[in-house]
């Protein structure tokens, strides 16, 4: 019985948590909007804007910061609601300053992936992730790779 309430309040307290995201979230009529909106909360411009990843229903977007160590990547989702759009940052500002970095990540819709980046001098590149080898998308201006990967919910 003890084993069963600890799961219930883990489960309550997740999914408060999930709802108290969502309920946080600016709705904007486009996604465009909801993109210029998160730019200007990140304190990023257009320019810094590097690229869009649509992966198992989602969409990612991935822009370059600058970190005090160096250069930085940010990833965001657009969420969309009852045809609204919202902006959700979805991890801390990421130093990609080796050739490889990934980590795990979970949307507002609980869904999980991971990302892949780094740093390369290549236009055309082959990662290793755990289902195999892909080409990522590069920004070729700054040499920033990223890629998605699905891994489940």
């Amino acid at each position: 019985m003890r084993n069963l309430c600890i799961l219930l309040f883990v489960l309550l307290t997740v999914t408060g948590c999930s709802a108290l995201a969502s309920d946080n979230l600016k709705w904007f009529d486009t996604m465009d909007k909801a993109i210029e909106y998160g730019l200007k909360e990140e304190d990023v411009t257009k320019q810094e804007l590097i690229g869009k990843v649509e992966e198992n229903g989602e969409i990612f977007i991935f822009y370059k910061k600058q970190l005090k160590d160096g250069v930085g990547l940010g990833v965001s989702t657009i969420n969309e609601k009852n045809g609204k759009y919202a902006w959700f940052r979805t991890d801390q500002d990421i130093l990609v300053n080796l050739s490889k970095i990934s980590w795990e990540t979970k949307t507002l819709s609980g869904k999980k992936f991971l990302i892949y980046t780094g740093i390369t001098k290549n236009e055309n590149i082959t990662i290793e992730t755990r289902k195999g080898n892909v080409e990522p998308k590069i920004d070729k201006d700054n040499g920033i790779y990223y890629y998605v990967e699905s891994i489940g919910k």
